[in-house]
């Protein structure tokens, strides 16, 4: 299948990649690039380390030191072939400032900072770029009056320390004409869309609110670090590289946004747990995108046209339920590097490439998920010990892959997965499924693709309510020397039934008109739940039983889910009854004779009516 492929879940692998190239040479500059303003037209800048704030890299003046930092300033930079002012592993201090950086087009950036401290970024325009300008694990930055126009990316920051993101941005930088709000140790604050931002930074914030906002072309829409109990709801994200990007941040909530066209739509970089994300939208982008983040919730979103829909990477103990999952290039819902523990549930994924894929991901639970029309249905490579349970797997191309050890049902009475192309039958139930009678479970086992895996308990319909199977039927007629009988008073019931609806078993009584007498709730609780029962059920007003039935309900008995097993007294069983009563009466002593007419006198009243 695949064994390595470029997943986009931590931003800073994204990064990474995308910087490491050679140290560019000098350009050439044509006279044409002459710039207007007194501007002077010069190749792009590359700085690496302190050694090369030189003047052939563009500084005109200063030491480097605080009170006299290095000067670049008033170039006219066309970034057709390199990164206009590209910065490294600096700690000098230094200044940008009146330059004009454009042009760069989808390869090249205006001005980039790589591991950068102490710079300032003052009155410059960087247009028509592929960012405009980029901060990158970059400590105290101070930024004044830029204009950012045009570019793919306006603006971005990025890092995995609290100081990469710490840094005196002020609202004079403006994004398409809107201000830059980059908030840092902000407290209890509503964002409203009168503030018309053009990027929104919230580090080291707590308890704040953004709702109602289009963000559009940033590294960015939102960035979020360090960042607690806050909520971004009702927002529009566009053409962002990520719609948010998030990292180091716990117990906030995403919702009721819509991400169109973003590369990622909400994008964890790293160590972000106990968030909320759900009810959001995701089109044509990457999705929702976790790294090294665990304890999350990620639910009802709609992801569709995206690469992989929902990727969850070197992360814990995150549920991923009641998602639908539709046309991504990939796979609906990935796991990978070591990812354990998650819970996927209650999904729709289909028409992807893969519905589910496990990549040497351990110990997670897949289950009740609806799997459709995908290439594969689950790949699971390098996984073992998953559990995969309960989800139904319809006309996939190849319904699933598994070339580790999984288990693909949870014992019986639980059961397995649906499985649109079972051919087996449902004649005998019981764990070795070799005592006559359906349990809604096949016969048979599933062999499931790869290193001899089987679902061993095949569903027979998708999404059961209940699996196993239950009993009500004449209690042993032997026991007729009282009265009443209990055989003609009573039910035996016997069940082993897992329920995954409902919350009682309840045993009705009916007559044989099918008019409603009286009821017996026999087991409440919540489901799923594994319900084993054993015994006698006397009619509850003392009258003989001639219907009785076991229904599945709600906490309103008279809401039936589904009738599980049904009784009905019969002719057969009278005659069975008067036998046994012929066979007792020579040894039975004066007061059991006694109880035998009563019953006799009452079979006689029952024949009449009884069905054969």
């Amino acid at each position: 299948m695949r064994t390595e492929r470029f997943k986009g879940a931590l931003l800073s692998t994204l990064v990474i990649a995308s910087l490491m190239v050679p140290a560019i040479p000098l350009l050439s500059v044509s006279p044409s690039f002459a710039a207007l303003e007194g501007l002077t037209p010069r190749a792009p800048i590359y700085i690496y380390g302190n050694d090369n704030f030189i003047p052939a890299n563009g500084v005109v003046g200063g030491s480097g030191m605080e009170n006299d930092p290095y000067i670049i300033e008033n170039w006219d930079i066309s970034a057709g072939g390199a990164h206009g002012i590209w910065i490294i592993s600096t700690t000098a201090y230094f200044i940008i400032r009146n330059c004009r950086v454009e042009d760069g087009g989808s390869n090249y950036g205006g001005i980039y900072l790589y591991g950068v401290m102490n710079g300032r970024i003052e009155n410059n325009t960087c247009e028509n770029n592929l960012r405009g300008i980029y901060l990158y694990r970059s400590d105290n930055i101070k930024m004044r009056n830029n204009i950012l126009s045009n570019n793919q990316y306006n603006f971005g920051v990025e890092g995995s320390d609290h100081s990469h993101f710490v840094h005196d941005i002020d609202t004079s930088n403006l994004v398409n004409g809107k201000p830059i709000h980059y908030l840092v140790d902000n407290h209890n604050e509503v964002i409203s869309p009168s503030l018309n931002v053009g990027y929104l930074a919230l580090v080291g914030c707590e308890n704040v609110w953004v709702e109602d906002f289009a963000l559009e072309n940033n590294w960015q829409g939102i960035l979020i670090a360090f960042t607690d109990n806050s909520r971004v709801e009702n927002c529009v994200f566009t053409n962002n590289r990520n719609g948010i990007g998030f990292t180091h941040s716990f117990y906030n909530i995403f919702e009721n946004n819509i991400f169109t066209n973003d590369g990622v739509g909400i994008g964890f970089g790293s160590y972000s747990s106990n968030n909320i994300i759900s009810n959001n939208t995701f089109y044509n982008g990457g999705g929702i995108h976790l790294g090294l983040s665990d304890n999350n919730i990620i639910s009802s979103n709609i992801c569709e046209n995206n690469g992989d829909s929902i990727a969850v990477g070197w992360s814990n103990n995150n549920t991923i339920s009641n998602n639908i999952c539709s046309k991504n290039l990939y796979a609906g819902i990935y796991t990978y590097g070591y990812s354990s523990n998650n819970i996927i549930e209650n999904n729709t994924c289909e028409n992807n490439n893969q519905g589910i894929e496990l990549g040497d991901s351990d110990n997670n639970t897949l289950s009740n998920n609806t799997i459709s029309n995908n290439n594969y249905g689950i790949y699971l490579h390098g996984s073992d010990n998953n559990l995969i349970y309960h989800n139904n797997f319809i006309n996939n191309t190849n319904q699933a892959h598994d070339d580790g050890t999984n288990y693909w049902d949870n014992g019986y009475p639980w059961g397995g997965n649906y499985w649109s192309d079972y051919t087996g039958e449902d004649n005998y139930r019981g764990e070795n499924q070799n005592k006559p009678g359906s349990d809604l479970i096949g016969d048979t086992p599933y062999d499931t693709p790869g290193d001899n895996n089987l679902d061993r308990y095949p569903l027979m319909n998708p999404s059961p309510l209940w699996t196993g199977w239950a009993r009500v039927f004449l209690p042993p007629i032997y026991v007729i020397m009282i009265y009443p009988p209990p055989c003609l008073y009573a039910v035996a019931l016997e069940t082993n039934l897992a329920l995954y609806q409902g919350s009682k078993l309840v045993i009705k009584f009916y007559t044989w008109w099918d008019t409603f007498q009286a009821e017996s709730v026999m087991w409440s609780g919540q489901t799923p739940a594994h319900v084993v029962l054993l015994g006698s059920i006397w009619h509850p007003k003392g009258e003989p039983t001639e219907k009785a039935r076991l229904d599945l309900t709600t906490d309103n008995t008279e809401n039936v889910i589904s009738t599980i097993a049904n009784f009905t007294l019969r002719r057969s069983d009278l005659i069975r009854l008067i036998s046994a009563i012929k066979g007792r009466w020579d040894l039975a002593p004066p007061e059991e004779k006694r109880d035998c007419i009563k019953t006799l006198s009452v079979i006689k009243g029952l024949w009449e009516l009884a069905p054969s």
